[in-house]
């Protein structure tokens, strides 16, 4: 079996062995001469920073708090750190922060300048295509708030990629603690729109993240095109991983997915709370794409999801071609029905828990209140109990009126990994059976 290391664990082994130490520092009070990049002299600018670090594999860029007004471009291999309250303030339509690969992206706030508005991305993955077929090439976004700007996180790759027939380049994004709020657009937005040579896969690290989206976009939208024409290697993209733990709030949809030719998207949904969707919590479709009739393939695994208080559906599927399979989710008061078929099957929607079951792949599925509760949402490590929409997902745990998900998941707390997570307003952490649905970190 062929095992495939991310080039991020690889920076980081040779950090540690003391091959590569280069940490360059970011001031933007310092404004006396000379700026060398050292904690005595640190740059004024993130920008010197990172092309300062652009020539040294696995360099770090540590940024003192402050407000710092520039546009950013970061090299491959390198990290921009926040530390404590830093504010990169964009505007107009160009990213915030565009980045090309093996980047770590940690405590950043990405926020208008100004009250005039701002249509581009907060970071953009403008990957170009270069790779090693056997090391990952990777994304991480931890713990950064990106806010009132056109899309959260972005990637597109250009269709006309091309490599060796027989390659298999590796992709990896992770998402992990940070808030979306009040965009334009998506909170993450990935477009694999794929290679026409060869054949690309992204694997997925989605977990603890929340989308408030204000009405606006996906909270996670994924979209998959093959490119090639006639070709018996198949599929030219995949779209896999996780998304675990996430709380999807008041956007359009929760989570669409869109394959197009034949390429496939099959992630692993599982423990988010998916709530206030303007149309569908999860969406599936698979498009005939660019290259004549659709043969690709949409099979998401979802458990232990709460699915709620949509306008649309649950889950929908609108076209063939789709196959998600069910265990231990929630469902409640979604508008049209919890789970969709618009292929005919049940164009009008299942509204009860018997017909839930009586799915292919779907088991002990409930269609209860989960009985949200206000409580004080942790966001990015701290209390915050004056934000709207975060703050009412919390699970009602008091007797005689406790939420169905509440013991619900079918596996222990431990098993599921939400042990040090929790639920609860008084924010003790979960234990014994594993409650159903987005569990917040405790302060």
């Amino acid at each position: 079996m062929r095992v495939f290391v991310s080039s991020g664990l690889i920076a980081l082994a040779v950090l540690s062995s003391g091959c590569v130490t280069k940490t360059v520092h970011v001031d933007g009070n310092n404004t006396t001469a000379p700026f060398d990049g050292t904690a005595a002299n640190p740059f004024p600018t993130i920008q010197q920073g990172l092309d300062d670090a652009a020539n040294t594999f696995g360099a770090k860029v540590k940024v003192r708090a402050g407000s710092y007004t520039e546009q950013l471009q970061m090299a491959r291999n390198n990290a921009l750190i926040g530390d404590g309250g830093v504010f990169l303030l964009v505007n107009g339509s160009n990213p915030g922060i565009l980045v090309r690969g093996n980047n770590t992206i940690s405590g950043i706030h990405i926020i208008p300048a100004s009250a005039t508005l701002v249509t581009g991305p907060a970071i953009r993955w403008a990957w170009d295509g270069l790779g090693n077929p056997d090391v990952e090439t990777t994304l991480t976004i931890s713990k950064c708030e990106l806010r009132g700007v056109g899309r959260g996180l972005e990637f597109t790759t250009p269709g006309t990629l091309s490599f060796a027939s027989t390659a298999l380049l590796h992709l990896r994004l992770t998402a992990d603690g940070n808030w979306f709020r009040n965009l334009l657009g998506d909170s993450i937005n990935v477009n694999l729109r794929g290679p026409t040579q060869g054949s690309v896969a992204l694997h997925l690290d989605v977990r603890n993240n929340i989308s408030d989206g204000g009405g606006l976009g996906q909270a996670l939208l994924l979209a998959a095109d093959e490119r090639r024409q006639g070709s018996v290697q198949s599929p030219s993209t995949l779209i896999d991983g996780n998304v675990i733990n996430n709380l999807f709030i008041a956007g359009t949809n929760g989570i669409l997915l869109t394959a197009a030719s034949r390429s496939v998207i099959s992630p692993r949904i599982i423990g988010n709370t998916i709530a206030a969707q303007a149309a569908s919590g999860i969406t599936s479709s698979v498009e005939g794409g660019s290259f004549g009739p659709g043969g690709g393939l949409i099979s998401p695994v979802l458990e232990r999801n709460i699915i709620a208080n949509t306008g649309n559906g649950g889950y929908v599927e609108f076209t063939e071609r789709t196959d998600a399979a069910l265990s231990r989710n929630l469902f409640f008061n979604n508008d049209r029905g919890h789970y969709i078929d618009t292929n005919g099957n049940n164009s009008v929607g299942i509204l009860n828990t018997a017909g839930l079951n009586t799915l292919p792949n779907a088991t002990n599925n409930v269609v209860a209140d989960p009985l949200f509760v206000r409580g004080s949402a942790p966001i990015l490590g701290s209390l915050v109990s004056n934000i709207g929409g975060p703050g009412e997902f919390f699970l009602t745990q008091t007797p005689p009126t406790v939420s169905t998900a509440v013991n619900g998941g079918g596996v222990t707390a431990v098993e599921a990994g939400v042990s040090t997570l929790t639920t609860r307003t008084d924010l003790a952490v979960d234990v014994g059976q594993a409650d159903i649905g987005f569990h917040f970190t405790p302060p």
